[in-house]
């Protein structure tokens, strides 16, 4: 994508799994050189490893030069609060901040947490500060005596209102700020981060006032993305929903290639869009629709544009990978679809991707398990053909939050988080051809307790799958039934 967007007469481009940043630093800096970062942009384990490497080379800049010559920056996004009721939460907020603390290492005082996602799972309310994602921009001190105080540009209007208990707001995102207006002295505590996800600014700010600091994951992530049976039973109603739309696309879609009709990438996800606004509980897409006919299907993250919007014509494959936000949660689902005759080469590979989806769908795995270690069962029938896919098999995906949840994924890389009852998590291996077409199935899975000893998945995506890409004889009886 970066090869046919980017200007390479001022930018070279590098794939990040074959050299990163400070690769391409220690190539190109010499002892001498000095690099600037804007601390606000880098988590303090980015920074600390980059310190290593360069010591006192390493500047922190107080000010992004990028935003000193960007004059007419658009203004910090604040929207309005709003609650996620208990129905749809099952738990609240007083009890998840009595577990999160319950699990607290006794010699820390205070947490501070900076992800948007965790902040408005805790206090059970939801934002509209980023696209597509349901999301608060802010951060929070949770105390161990259960109070909170939450920073944010803006006083959020719940918080005048009173209708978050124990919490106190204010209109400040300076952590200078935030110290002197807290009710306990902060400096006198010890004070919990996770340096993974909290920017350096707020480390430095902290480290500067000599406020003893912790380094521990943040608490929120495994409990949120443990859903709770009232979370599992809105997210199978959202699916019903979701799933009712996209079939009606899919219909829609193979009846008008049928007929000859017009129809380009922008359009199918016009389309699309269209059916899921039928229903009322739909709010808006959990991300940006990717739909790519032919070469643009190879993609990986592609997104139609009027520069190019290709017409769905002629034979290819076109796909398109969707999904939709509601209060009940979050839909993520990619179906891959036959346009004119398909080549016995894309079927073949689409049965192949197909072997690799029912794989994950049918896994039975012992409690302990990581997403790592189910992998290869999704790669393997496009190993033996000497054929791979350069992302995931699968992401955590929150409760009417963040599409792409952490900490759970099925991935190559090994992040040693165990997968548990009630996580939910994407299932979509694919095959990309660079410049003829592009394959993806994707359904979102649930974990379940199958006995004492093992787990396994439960579907919760409904819509079918294109049976015209299918050579059945390449399945085995389990799984075509």
């Amino acid at each position: 994508q970066a090869a046919s967007e980017v200007n390479k007469k001022d930018f070279e481009s590098y794939n990040l799994s074959e050299k990163s940043p400070l690769n391409w630093l220690l190539e190109n800096a010499d002892k001498n050189s000095k690099i600037g970062f804007d601390p606000s942009l880098h988590s303090v384990n980015f920074v600390l490893n980059y310190q290593k490497y360069f010591g006192e080379n390493l500047i922190c800049l107080e000010k992004n030069p990028v935003d000193t010559i960007w004059k007419n920056q658009p203004k910090a996004p604040s929207s309005e609060v709003f609650k996620h009721p208990i129905k749809y939460s099952g738990l609240s907020s007083k009890e998840k901040i009595k577990n999160i603390i319950a699990n607290l290492d006794k010699k820390t005082d205070a947490i501070i947490l900076t992800n948007p996602a965790s902040i408005c799972w805790l206090l059970n309310i939801r934002a509209t500060d980023v696209e597509y994602s349901p999301l608060h921009l802010s951060f929070i001190i949770v105390y161990r005596d259960g109070h909170s105080e939450l920073f944010k540009t803006g006083l959020p209007r719940f918080a005048r209102n009173d209708r978050v208990k124990n919490l106190k707001s204010y209109s400040s995102t300076s952590l200078r700020g935030a110290c002197a207006a807290s009710d306990v002295v902060i400096q006198k505590l010890t004070v919990q981060l996770d340096f993974s996800q909290t920017n350096y600014q707020i480390y430095q700010t902290l480290k500067s006032q000599n406020i003893n600091i912790t380094n521990q994951t943040d608490p929120c992530l495994i409990h949120k993305a443990i859903k709770n049976p009232t979370e599992i039973k809105n997210a199978t109603l959202a699916h019903k929903i979701d799933g009712l739309a996209v079939t009606k696309f899919l219909f829609w879609l193979e009846n008008s290639l049928a007929k000859n009709q017009k129809i380009d990438e922008l359009k199918a996800a016009a389309k699309l869009l269209e059916f899921r606004k039928e229903n009322k509980k739909f709010l808006y897409p959990s991300f940006a629709t990717i739909a790519g006919f032919g070469s643009n299907g190879a993609i990986i993250h592609y997104q139609p544009t009027s520069k190019t919007n290709k017409q769905i014509k002629g034979d290819s494959l076109f796909l398109v990978d969707s999904g939709g936000q509601y209060l009940e949660g979050t839909t993520d689902i990619t179906r891959t679809v036959a346009a004119g005759k398909p080549t016995d080469e894309m079927i073949e590979n689409f049965t192949r991707v197909l072997k690799g989806h029912i794989a994950i769908a049918r896994a039975k795995f012992p409690i302990g398990t990581t997403g790592n270690n189910l992998d290869i069962l999704a790669r393997y029938h496009l190993w033996q053909a000497g054929l791979d896919y350069d992302h995931g098999t699968g992401h955590g995906v929150g409760s009417f939050s963040s599409v792409h949840e952490s900490p759970p994924s099925i991935s190559k890389r090994s992040d040693g988080v165990a997968l548990q009852a009630g996580m939910i998590l994407s299932n979509e291996p694919g095959y990309y051809k660079t410049g003829e077409y592009g394959i993806r199935i994707e359904n979102l899975i649930l974990v379940e307790k199958l006995d004492e000893k093992f787990l396994h998945f439960k579907t919760l995506t409904l819509a079918p799958i294109d049976p015209k890409l299918i050579n059945f004889k390449m399945l085995t009886y389990p799984e075509k039934k």
